[in-house]
């Protein structure tokens, strides 16, 4: 019988072990060249990013495969004896026993990674859920190949032995055919279900432990090797702080798998427990001084760089709101009703220029309401876009505090609804499950702040909850008085178009696109029924209507999908349509913030906008669009702080409109777009424009003045 390859035993294990660092490796480097290519890092930042990951995977792992390979040799080498012993060094048969051994180790993998995916996708995004879930299935597979590598022989020498009575046998796969196989198989499964950029590190890891089963050799030259390799790449440890920005976005936040273990990295090596390390781009420039790293509060003047920038922040003040009498057209208290769409873009509603049929309720509503073209979040994930909504303040600056899973704003804040409650309006919050279980102190003020449906599980809610949201709105203004007695105020929060996305009435086809644009339209009829309810009512023209989406979200822009996770356009930009007493339909090209709707409701309840409140009243936009008298110029800012998995996406930006500056707190890196002549932005045009120095004074005075370091560890 002829051999089909060489036997794997326990002093050849280290080969395929080193084998599959190696595939990983590149296929994770592979990741962050195609990632930095996304973000225009040009040849020298896809580079360096390739090679920064590839080298990083490795220092990683190969200390991990090394010693691996050794206690497979020790503990079974050199202390199984006897019979067993010569087995597993001697055997010479062809390795038919993969195929069996093979599916075997497929089915427990995919298994035992579906249901801990289960677990995960409850607590963690999509992406990262699928990040463990591979990683897990991967070291499932791993485990499963060393018990092939180690007793694999034994079984082969069974089946060498009915070979000879059954010649077919040894044309069966070998191991290196059956893992190579499963793989490329793993690969295909993750990037189709999951993400392109999920798949290519277990099957990188899986092919290359493929072809190192048929490699042999004594282990010496295999840890020699393993050794060498990894002294190449253990300088990248250190080294990281010196390559180009994109680069280091790369490998901090768009490697699935390595942006997760360097944010492990930094929670274990954080002497001062101030959510920032020392180590490869953690942003801690001091790590003995919990006050200073990256994202500190940065006190001007006081010749400390607490924000680890390089430079003490300088006083930053505002540009003042002018003041504007109230438009005669107004009633003296109006009623409002402010609906917000989760994760709504703008640019996929009928009316500002959408190919498909997604919106003919708001189109309708549009044709009688004020359009604020240019309008911005203050940040794109709910919690802190929903507390700059309720309060008028950018969240960064607002006393908020982080828990485990939970956001809380603390009592410092005051909200519209307590605000409103000094003057006699009726206060009433329907929101969604999540809110209610993850948010802290988002009530305060509100008479009702409730979900329709009770605090159920999120998952619940997320085919059914619009039609419900809209049966409660109509339950409440059926049940209130329509003489004025008592105005109100009346807040909805729909999820539609929130992920996960679904199908509902009309089809649109199957991808994350086409179930997003069919929930827009679920969403839109279920808003008709709202907008309808209004104008039946005997008050409907003392009421304004406010239509906003909280951020936007993402399908593969700048290699993005979601929100959260950057201040680009397509994540930035909300809805932002409003209908008021008197007012005629008009576009506002001026660009507004989120946190312009709390003093913008203010003034329509016949107060005063406190001082403290960064965003400016809107009324003069509504009766004098983009004119008469013309209002100063000013900046709007906005953050991304999430942290999904062990990733912590932090970055700041201020717009000059059409120019927005961003830049990532911990790496430094600064991107300028024009988004008008750019809207893709793609041409970042930061080095040499006149502008950016004054932008980023700008930014860095703000960050300085109370924008950063709300996180509370």
């Amino acid at each position: 019988m002829t051999t089909a390859e060489t036997p794997v035993t326990p002093r050849s294990a280290l080969w395929p072990l080193l084998a599959a660092v190696v595939g990983a490796s590149l296929a994770e480097g592979g990741v962050c060249v195609w990632a930095a290519g996304a973000e225009g890092g040009g040849v020298l930042g896809a580079g360096a990013a390739g090679l920064l990951g590839f080298a990083l995977v490795s220092a990683f792992s190969l200390p991990a495969a090394l010693g691996l390979g050794f206690f497979a040799d020790r503990a079974f080498s050199r202390r199984v004896g006897g019979a067993m012993g010569t087995a597993l060094a001697g055997a010479d048969a062809t390795p038919a026993v993969a195929v069996p051994l093979g599916l075997g180790v497929i089915g427990v993998a995919f298994v035992g990674a579906l249901l801990l995916g289960e677990r995960l996708i409850a607590g963690l995004s999509p992406k990262f859920a699928a990040a463990a879930i591979s990683m897990v299935t991967l070291l499932v597979f791993a485990g499963a190949l060393l018990g092939a590598a180690l007793v694999g022989p034994l079984v082969q020498r069974l089946l060498a032995r009915l070979g000879a009575r059954f010649p077919r046998l040894g044309r069966l796969p070998g191991l290196s055919l059956v893992f190579g196989v499963a793989g490329v198989g793993l690969g295909v499964v993750l990037t189709v279900g999951l993400s392109p950029v999920h798949g290519a590190l277990p099957a990188g890891g899986l092919v290359g432990f493929a072809l190192g089963l048929r490699k042999t050799g004594r282990a010496r030259r295999a840890a020699a090797y393993t050794g060498g390799l990894w002294a190449l790449c253990l300088p990248a440890l250190f080294v990281a702080e010196f390559v180009p920005p994109v680069a280091q976005s790369a490998v901090l936040y768009r490697a699935p798998y390595l942006s997760v273990l360097i944010g492990s990295v930094h929670q274990a090596i954080d002497r001062d427990g101030d959510g920032h390390s020392p180590v490869l781009l953690g942003g801690d420039c001091d790590d003995s001084n919990k006050n200073i790293h990256a994202d500190a509060q940065d006190i001007a003047g006081n010749k400390i760089d607490e924000n680890c920038s390089g430079a003490d922040a300088r006083p930053y003040k505002p540009v003042a709101a002018p003041k504007v009498p109230r438009p005669a057209e107004l009633p003296q208290k109006t009623n409002m009703v402010v609906i917000m769409v989760d994760a709504l873009r703008p640019d996929h509603l009928s009316f500002t220029g959408y190919a498909r049929p997604t919106s003919p309720r708001i189109d309708a509503f549009r044709a009688g309401a004020t359009w604020f073209q240019n309008a911005y979040t203050s940040a794109p994930n709910t919690r802190l876009a929903v507390a700059s909504l309720l309060t008028g303040v950018y969240a960064h600056r607002l006393p908020m505090s982080e828990g485990k899973g939970t956001t809380t704003l603390e009592n410092g804040a005051q909200t519209i609804a307590e605000r409103l409650a000094t003057l006699g309006y009726a206060r009433t919050a329907y929101t969604i499950t999540y809110v209610l279980n993850r948010f802290r102190g988002y009530d305060q003020g509100w008479d009702k702040w409730d979900a329709p449906w009770g605090q159920k599980d999120w998952s619940w809610e997320w085919e059914r909850a619009a039609p419900l949201t809209s049966d409660a709105a109509l339950k409440y203004l059926e049940g209130i008085p329509q003489d004025r007695s008592k105005p109100y105020l009346l807040f909805l929060h729909y999820r539609c178009t929130h992920d996960p996305y679904y199908k509902h009435e009309i089809d649109f086809g199957d991808s994350n696109l086409d179930k997003y644009d069919s929930a827009l339209n679920h969403c839109d009829t279920q808003l008709g029924r709202v907008f309808d309810a209004v104008d039946a009512r005997a008050d409907a023209k003392e009421t304004a209507i406010f239509l906003l989406s909280d951020h936007g979200e993402l399908f593969g822009e700048h290699g993005h999908i979601y929100h959260g996770e950057t201040l680009s356009e397509p994540d930035a930009r909300i809805i932002f349509l409003a209908r008021v007493p008197g007012a005629k339909a008009s576009t506002v090209t001026r660009p507004v913030s989120l946190v312009d709707v709390t003093p913008t409701l203010l003034e329509l309840a016949g107060a005063q906008v406190p001082g403290g409140v960064d965003g400016w009243s809107l009324l003069p936009e509504f009766y004098a669009p983009d004119g008469n008298p013309p209002r100063p110029d000013r900046l709007l800012f906005f953050r991304t702080d999430l942290v999904r998995g062990n990733v912590y996406y932090n970055a700041a930006g201020v717009l000059n409109f059409p120019l927005k500056l961003t830049r990532d707190i911990r790496t430094r890196r600064t991107e300028l777009y024009d988004v008008v002549a750019d809207p893709g932005e793609t041409d970042n045009i930061a080095v040499g424009h006149p502008q950016t120095v004054e932008l980023s004074e700008a930014m860095e005075s703000w960050l300085g003045a109370g924008g950063g370091g709300a996180r509370k560890k």
